[in-house]
């Protein structure tokens, strides 16, 4: 298990080092950051698990990835809670 020596902040050199080694990732990202992240998970072509705001997918970031069949929905509830 690896401690961070720095803030945790998903851009910095230490946190992309962990996500080129992870094979999938879990998260649920902050709302103001979730596209920025997506589209970092996108680049070092990460497979991914997302809980996030079902609002996400009218972003013009993310819904063309959802039409090229790049990233899926999974399973809405109706509210925010896991079955």
């Amino acid at each position: 298990m690896a401690c961070l020596e720095g803030n945790g902040d998903f851009r910095s050199p230490e946190c992309v080092e962990l996500l080129d080694e992870a094979d999938i990732v879990v998260t649920n990202p902050p709302f103001s950051l979730f596209r920025e992240y997506i589209a970092q998970l996108m680049e070092h072509d990460k497979k991914f698990v997302v809980i996030g705001n079902q609002n996400a997918v009218t972003y013009k970031e993310v819904f063309p990835l959802i039409k090229e069949n790049r990233i899926w929905l999974g399973c809405y509830s109706g509210n925010m809670e896991f079955r």
